[in-house]
Formats: structure tokens, C-alpha cells, sequence
């Protein structure tokens, strides 16, 4: 008897034996461009995609939702464009998927990308930082966005010395910390329990500020409630004290690194409903300030000609459903949308 597996012999370099393909994993793996299969959807994605990355572009192509039921290979897209920003076309995988796009009667589109994304070892190349996220902790979706980005800073072993970023908010209440423990010596190690706050992660001031200085947001959100304590209720507010807040620390860093021959920042959050969700859902969130925050991220961050941020976030449902799913998401984000030309581009 004739079976299936007589007939159809699969391509070993086209298996993918993950059950899940999770974003930051893939990208150190070309197994996944050349084992892509694109579809009308990732077509239309990487025709979008062409058009946000040139120096004209509206910025609001440039903040992206793709959206996609679980399976529906969101993930695996998102590692071949994390990819294909980085590095570009030259590598034998992205061979196999051009080819495949020619097949598909996009060779126009093939062409576009090969002329677009040069190999990254071409004189002429322009490539893209890449900053990846994976789903959400409790912290504001700025607080993420900046730890994310001197993560990155910190792994890129040609970058991490160089003065990409300046000083930011995380600096500056480090600066404020040891101004306050200078002239209040008790302050240096104290229980942070006398405060009530002992139960957020760290047992003392010394923890705290030894993880902030690591950039970390779970310490710099301990700091803000330890500052309003100690500081009679009064705020911290990074700018009184030379701190870039994360808006202006990307467009710096966008700036500098188009100085280095990038065309600038490309963000990636997979599962950023998951971001939506806790936001909405956690009370110890202010949703609203959120969304307000994140779409003058996009209107500025998004906006340069050079140096600009992509942003490109994969989601269940689109932002709409989530709206409806989570008291009028939606609404909030499109009267902020409406006053402005940036929002989220949505090629299904």
C-alpha cells in the first residue's frame, strides 16, 4: 500500500522540531527564514514593512500591530523580520525565501527586499538595531521599553562601550539616591520595611539601589514609592535632575546610532497582548497615562527620517477587540489617535 510518506518526502532544513518558536531564541536561528512559508498576510507585511523603513514614511506606518490566532505563526514571522532588519538579505536562508516569494508572484516584492535590506557586511548596508520583548510584567510599558533597550545595548558586544544613551531617568534617580544618602546616612541601608514597601522585592535601600543601577524597573518602581516616602510626597521627577525620560532617551539613541550606520531601533514585542491585558487588569496600573505615554512614543520616537524606532507589536486579536474586551481600550487609544496623525498600522 502507497502512504503519504511515500509519496511526500519533507526538506530537513524546513522542519522546525520547536513546538513553539519564541522570539528571542529564533533569532539566533537561520533555520527559521529558510524554513519560512509566507502567506498573503506576511506578504502584505513585508510590503508594508518596505515602505516604513524609507526616510519619507508617515510615522504612523511605522508602529505596527500584527494580529493572528495562536498557531497562526505570528512568532515565526516576527523572528524572519527581527532578521531581516538586523541583518539583511544576504545570507543563503533569506535565498530560500525570496525564492519562495518569486514563486508566490511577488517578484517585484523580492526585489524591493533584496534592494532594501542589503547584507549587513555591504559598505552600503543600513541596518536596524533590534530590541525584542516577550510578553509583560507588571511594570508601565515605558519602564519595559527602556530596560529593554540597555539590554540590548548591554549584549551587543560592539555597542555596549559606546555612548549610545546618555543620561536617563534610571541615572538620574540613582544620582538623586546617593544625593539623599549623603545627606541622610540612615537612608544608606535602611529596612524598607519602615516604609511599608518591604514586600516589593527588596528588604533594603542598598538592594534597591545596587538593582537600579542595573537599570532594573522592578527597582526603579520601588525608588519612586521610596522617594515619595521620604520626600514628604513629592514625585521624583527625572528631568529636575538631567534624566531623559524614555521618549527622548530612544530618539537619542536612534540618533546616535544612525551616526554609527544604522537606519535606527527596531522593537519586536511578541505577546504584547499580554502587555494590553495587565495593563487593563492590574489596578496598580494607570491605563489611561499608559496609552497616553505610549502613543507620544510613537508620534516622536517614530517620526525622524534617520534614527528613526519601528515598532512592531504581535497581539491574538487586534487592538480593537481588545478594546472591547478590556472597557473601551479602544475609545481611549483613538481620541489620543485622533488628534494626531501616529496610531498602529494593522496589516491582518
Amino acid at each position: 500500500m502507497v502512504t503519504l510518506g511515500d509519496i511526500v518526502q519533507p526538506d530537513p532544513a524546513r522542519i522546525i522540531k520547536d513546538a513553539a518558536i519564541l522570539l528571542d531564541k529564533g533569532l539566533h536561528n537561520a533555520g527559521y527564514v529558510s524554513s519560512y512559508t509566507p502567506t498573503r498576510s506576511a506578504i502584505k507585511i513585508f510590503e508594508c514593512l518596505a515602505r516604513a523603513v524609507l526616510p519619507a514614511a508617515p510615522t504612523e506606518t511605522r508602529a505596527m500591530n500584527w494580529h493572528g490566532p495562536y498557531g497562526s505563526g505570528k512568532s515565526h514571522l516576527g523572528v524572519v523580520v527581527g532578521r531581516l532588519l538586523r541583518d539583511g538579505t544576504g545570507g543563503r536562508e533569506f535565498a530560500d525565501l525570496l525564492r519562495a516569494l518569486e514563486n508566490l508572484n511577488a517578484a517585484k516584492l523580492a526585489g524591493r527586499l533584496r534592494g532594501t535590506f542589503l547584507d549587513a557586511s555591504d559598505r552600503d548596508a543600513r541596518p536596524y538595531f533590534l530590541v525584542s520583548l516577550y510578553r509583560s510584567s507588571e511594570h508601565p510599558i515605558s519602564h519595559q521599553l527602556l530596560e529593554a533597550l540597555y539590554r540590548g545595548l548591554r549584549e551587543d558586544e560592539q555597542l555596549r562601550e559606546e555612548p549610545i544613551l546618555s543620561k536617563t531617568e534610571y541615572d538620574a534617580a540613582c544620582q538623586r539616591f546617593e544625593e539623599i544618602v549623603t545627606t541622610s546616612p540612615q537612608y544608606q541601608n535602611a529596612e524598607l520595611s519602615q516604609w511599608n514597601l518591604a514586600q516589593q522585592a527588596y528588604l533594603t535601600t542598598a538592594e534597591m539601589a545596587a538593582d537600579l543601577k542595573r537599570h532594573d524597573p522592578t527597582a526603579y518602581g520601588v525608588f519612586l514609592s521610596w522617594y515619595r516616602a521620604v520626600c514628604h510626597g513629592e514625585s521624583f521627577d527625572p528631568s529636575r535632575h538631567g534624566g531623559k525620560r524614555f521618549v527622548e532617551a530612544y530618539l537619542e539613541a536612534g540618533q546616535n546610532l544612525a551616526a554609527r550606520g544604522y537606519s535606527g531601533i527596531a522593537i519586536i514585542w511578541d505577546e504584547f497582548g499580554h502587555v494590553l491585558e495587565d495593563m487593563i487588569g492590574n489596578p496598580r496600573r494607570n491605563a489611561i497615562n499608559e496609552i497616553i505615554e505610549f502613543q507620544e512614543f510613537v508620534e516622536k520616537a517614530c517620526a525622524p527620517d534617520t534614527g528613526h524606532t519601528l515598532f512592531i507589536g504581535l497581539t491574538h486579536v487586534s487592538l480593537a477587540e481588545y478594546g472591547a474586551r478590556f472597557d473601551c481600550l479602544a475609545a481611549k487609544f483613538a481620541r489620543r489617535r485622533a488628534s494626531s496623525r501616529a496610531g498602529f498600522a494593522a496589516p491582518a
